[in-house]
């Protein structure tokens, strides 16, 4: 089994190459790198030096985007946090879960396609290089990763 240093240094060459090969949509330029959860704190950390790296290498803007800050984003821009804690205590966790969904999916709220498409503005793709990251705070029901990666793809 690889480590995840070498999953990563694949990951590098793959997005070096030109033009890139680890997409999984022939349309847009989109990528899942999967790892295993228990190697969270190592990830981060590799991704910061490829990050590093690729800039320096490539002359590429890299952004990280946290999904977890647009999840909170999303709960802070709607009802807030203090509508979800009571919710969660008088119906339990499946129906404050299901109400965090409704945020993050409606747009009478706050879709996190939207959001990540705010975040998204202004890249040029010539430069510019996304990792989105933090998809663990999507699960365990929350909103799927392939659903939003479906809904930017339009």
């Amino acid at each position: 089994m690889s480590s995840l240093k070498d999953l990563v240094r694949n990951l590098e060459t793959d997005l070096r190459s030109r033009p890139p090969r680890h997409y999984i949509y022939n349309d847009l330029p989109f990528a899942v790198f999967c790892y295993p959860p228990q190697q969270e704190w190592e990830m981060r950390h590799e991704m910061q030096l490829l990050k590093t790296r690729l800039e320096k290498d490539k002359n590429w803007q890299v952004t990280l985007i946290s999904l977890a800050e647009l999840v909170w984003q999303s709960i802070d821009e709607t009802e807030g946090m203090d509508a979800i804690t009571a919710l969660e205590r008088s119906s339990g966790f499946p129906t404050a879960q299901s109400q965090v969904y409704e945020y993050l999916s409606d747009p009478d709220w706050r879709p996190l396609p939207d959001l990540l498409a705010e975040r998204l503005s202004g890249l040029d793709s010539k430069k510019d290089l996304v990792f989105l990251w933090r998809a663990g705070a999507l699960a365990p029901e929350m909103y799927r990763v392939s659903t939003l990666l479906d809904k930017m793809k339009g």
